[in-house]
């Protein structure tokens, strides 16, 4: 019977590599597709959710699943960003029978879609925590920077005793003390739906110090409704998937309805062997690292992806580095797409970014150097604050880090180098298994590390 099911499952395979144009798959790809082979066949709850590490050639498994089941079915293809909705439309070219009637939709559009579905694949599924963040019936987010004179109160509750951050479920008798500092300033048209009825909102706040930034998050309960489920199934893909507990807090997704497939062996990547990841054992201060990103990029002249907190920051190095190469990469969604295109139209460009999309997901062709110059920042879930655990962020920050150092090597034939400057070893001192099991990155002294970078591009 094991191996009845076993040759089903190899002639499925076989038959969705023929609809390939690169007429083979990657083992990673070859592993997805047979977890997903087994979760249809054994389809008794109604979501799926599939592991698979960054570079494993998520994008084309996914437009192979979804012209298979549109041939008999309703099918869309849901992303976070409009980056990924044009990559998979790209990928598509790459199926031979050139499939027509999948839509591929942004999360926003899917939620505003009442068109019904058989089939939905959302890649990138973490994002799915934000969610409930895209109805602003549902959620209200007010930014209060140094600009604001609330900045000083809430500076002096939230980031007491030098801290650099902080992240917290707030009581109603403290978010009436924040609503009552931000009445008749800027923010004031975005709070007037809290205001008609202030104790049915759930809040949280976020402090960061560098810039100085608070966030201040209203969740009105009485409007939550969940992510729509399709008739057949929701197949859920990321490298970092949510748990059953953050599904049904952000999309309302009972744990009764959840399956989870067994991960994909991050050994199926090309990842570990065919890329260095370098990371410093050194403290280096702001100038050190200007001086190592300066030579790395001096030396290199390859195409480079430098990701970085947040806007402040890239505003500020831009102005100490070369910018005959140089792309920031900002602001409003349009700028950041033709920002893009003039990065990728250079065969040697540096783009300089703070954006998630380029933090994750998207895959941008032909980097062969990637530098990372501050761990990036935490931002804890709503969950883990509305559970009033404390934390320091670090799950988020090994989510996003583990994210951004997949930007390269996202085909075998790539040789690329990606460098931390910051041991990885002191910010993860009980890593996942995804910086553990590939052993990933090797730890070497900040001078040492220029030369090591240059001597593999070189190769």
């Amino acid at each position: 019977m094991i191996a009845e099911k076993a040759t089903k499952r190899d002639h499925w395979i076989e038959a969705l590599k023929s609809l390939s144009s690169y007429g083979s798959l990657l083992p990673a790809q070859v592993e997805l597709l047979g977890r997903v082979y087994d979760s249809l066949r054994n389809a008794q709850r109604k979501v799926a959710v599939f592991v698979a590490p960054p570079a494993a050639g998520k994008t084309h498994a996914i437009c192979l699943l979804a012209d298979y089941l549109s041939m008999s079915n309703a099918v869309a293809i849901v992303v976070p960003s409009n980056y990924l909705k044009k990559e998979f439309r790209d990928e598509f070219k790459n199926i031979r029978s050139k499939p027509r009637g999948i839509d591929v939709l942004s999360i926003f559009e899917f939620l505003r879609n009442s068109k019904e579905y058989d089939f939905v694949l959302v890649d990138e599924s973490h994002n799915l925590k934000s969610f409930i963040e895209l109805d602003v019936s549902v959620v209200r987010t007010i930014t209060i920077t140094a600009e604001d004179t609330a900045s000083q109160d809430l500076e002096a509750v939230y980031l007491r005793l030098g801290r650099r951050f902080s992240a917290q479920q707030i009581s109603y008798g403290s978010a009436a003390g924040i609503l009552a500092l931000l009445k008749g300033t800027r923010h004031a048209a975005n709070l007037r739906p809290i205001l008609r009825s202030p104790t049915s909102w759930m809040y949280f706040v976020y402090a960061w110090r560098d810039p100085l930034t608070f966030l201040l998050k209203a969740i009105n309960t009485a409007n939550l409704h969940g992510f729509k489920i399709p008739k057949k199934q929701l197949l859920l893909f990321s490298a970092t998937p949510l748990s059953n507990e953050e599904l049904q807090f952000y999309c309302g997704i009972e744990p009764s309805l959840i399956q989870r497939a067994m991960p994909v062996s991050p050994a199926s990547s090309p990842a570990q062997t065919s890329s260095l990841y370098l990371s410093t054992r050194d403290q280096l201060n702001a100038s050190q690292k200007l001086r190592i990103v300066r030579r790395l990029l001096r030396e290199t002249r390859v195409r480079t992806l430098i990701l970085l907190n947040n806007t402040n920051h890239v505003k500020d190095l831009a102005t100490h580095l070369d910018k005959k190469r140089l792309v920031a990469a900002s602001g409003p969604h349009m700028q950041r797409m033709k920002d893009f295109r003039q990065f990728m139209a250079r065969k040697a460009a540096v783009l300089l970014t703070s954006s998630s999309v380029f933090w994750e997901g998207i895959t941008i062709k032909g980097v062969r150097l990637l530098i990372i110059s501050e761990p990036p920042f935490p931002r804890p879930p709503l969950l883990d604050l509305h559970r009033k655990q404390v934390t320091d962020g670090r799950p988020d920050i090994e989510r996003r880090l583990e994210q951004g150092v997949g930007r390269i090597a996202r085909r075998p034939e790539d040789r690329a180098v990606c460098i931390l400057l910051f041991s990885v070893g002191k910010l993860l001192p009980r890593p996942s298994m995804y910086f553990t099991k590939r052993n990933l990155f090797k730890e070497l002294p900040a001078r040492i590390i220029v030369q090591r970078a240059v001597e593999y591009l070189r190769t």
